[in-house]
C-alpha cells in the first residue's frame, strides 16, 4: 500500500493539460463489456474563462489517473457536452465524454457481399465504413455465408449481429473495439489484495450475464488504472482467492474517494 499515495489526475484535450495539482478534479468513469459506448463525467472546479472555452463538444479527451510514479489512461473518448454551474462558492465545469474514438455509431451501411464470404471479412469492411478501430477480432466460429450476405442498417448493429452469430462478444476499451470469446481477456499481471489496494471484503453476487445466471464478486479498491473491461487479475482476500475476469465497474474520484469498483467472474 506504500506506493498508493499522492493522487495524480490529468485531463488532456485540445492542447490543454489540466492536472489536480492545478485545480480540483472529480470524475466517474464506467466500463463494461457490452457494445454500447459508456458515458463518463469529469468535473473541473474553477477553470478560468479562456481555458473553459477551449473545452469543446466534438474534441477528443483523455483522462489519466493513478499515483506518483504509477499513472495510466482510464478514459479516451469524444466530448459530447460541456456545461458549468455553481457549487457553493465554486464553479464546476462538467464534461461528458463518450468512449467511442471516432466511430460513427449511427451511420447506416448498405452493402451486398458475394457468395462464400466469411463473417470476419464483412465485419472488417463494415467497421472501416463507420470508422471503427478494431483492436482484436477473434471469432470463435468464423461463419461462412455460402449464399452471400446483405446488410442495410446501422453498421454497429450489423457487426453486433455477426459477432453474436459467431459466438463472440463485442465491446470497446479505451475507444478501441474487441470482438472475441466472452471468456477471453487480457492478463494485466496484477494481484489485488489488501497490500495493493483492496478495500473490505468482496461481496458475492448472482445475476443474469450473457443470458445466463452467473456468480461473481463485487469489489472495491483504491483506484487502479490497470483495471478495465476484460482484465484478467488475481484476487487474494481473507475470503476469496483465485483468478477472475473483470466484466464491469467504474473509476471514481471525489473530494474524499479515489477508488475503482469492479465486478468479476471466474
Amino acid at each position: 500500500m506504500a506506493k498508493l499515495w499522492k493522487r495524480k489526475i490529468e485531463v488532456k484535450t485540445n492542447g490543454l493539460s489540466i492536472t489536480n495539482k492545478m485545480l480540483h478534479i472529480e470524475f466517474e468513469v464506467p466500463f463494461d463489456d457490452d457494445h454500447l459506448p459508456n458515458s463518463a463525467i469529469i468535473k473541473i472546479y474553477n477553470l478560468v474563462h479562456d481555458t473553459r472555452e477551449k473545452i469543446k463538444e466534438g474534441e477528443r479527451l483523455t483522462l489519466n489517473a493513478g499515483y506518483e510514479g504509477d499513472v495510466g489512461q482510464i478514459l479516451s473518448g469524444k466530448i459530447t457536452a460541456v456545461w458549468s454551474d455553481k457549487v457553493g462558492q465554486d464553479r464546476a465545469t462538467r464534461i461528458r465524454v463518450v468512449d467511442e474514438q471516432g466511430t460513427k455509431s449511427k451511420k447506416k451501411v448498405e452493402k451486398s457481399y458475394k457468395k462464400a464470404v466469411k463473417s470476419s471479412t464483412i465485419i472488417r469492411d463494415v467497421a472501416n465504413a463507420i470508422g471503427m478501430k478494431i483492436k482484436v477480432l477473434e471469432l470463435p466460429n468464423d461463419k461462412l455465408h455460402k449464399k452471400g450476405y446483405s446488410c442495410n442498417g446501422k453498421g454497429v448493429d450489423t457487426i453486433k449481429s455477426l459477432a453474436e452469430d459467431c459466438g463472440a462478444s463485442f465491446y470497446p476499451i479505451l475507444g478501441q473495439w474487441y470482438i472475441r470469446d466472452i471468456r477471453k481477456g487480457d492478463n494485466i499481471n496484477f494481484e489485488l489484495s489488501p497490500s495493493t489496494g483492496l478495500l473490505g471484503v468482496p461481496e458475492r453476487f448472482t445475476k443474469k450475464y450473457q443470458k445466463k445466471s452467473t456468480r461473481g464478486f463485487k469489489i472495491e479498491a483504491l483506484l487502479q488504472h490497470r483495471v478495465k473491461t476484460a482484465a484478467i487479475l488475481k484476487l487474494h482476500s481473507k475470503t476469496v482467492t483465485g483468478t477472475f475476469r473483470v466484466i464491469g465497474g467504474k473509476h471514481i474520484a471525489t473530494k474524499d474517494d479515489f477508488q475503482t469498483h469492479l465486478e468479476v467472474v471466474s
